[in-house]
């Protein structure tokens, strides 16, 4: 099977008492598009700023290529 270039592992965030990400799992492939849709305050930016690494999960992780994001900045 295909490694993801991108893969969130059971990744929550959380600001103060308010939860954005709850238990996200996620997969994106390299060479195939993907689109993030969703309402104002649903975790879109959230989900962008952990895949860039401006922010950490509270919980989960985030995986380029099998490596964690924080190892990578």
């Amino acid at each position: 099977m295909e490694t993801p270039l991108i893969e969130f592992k059971n990744v929550t965030k959380r600001f103060g008492s308010r939860m954005i990400l709850d238990q996200v799992n996620l997969k994106i492939y390299e060479d195939q598009i993907s689109t993030i849709i969703g309402k104002n305050g649903t975790g879109k930016s959230v989900l962008l700023n952990l895949i860039i690494g401006l922010l950490s999960p509270d919980e989960g992780s985030v995986l380029f290529r099998e490596n964690p994001i924080e190892s990578l900045l």
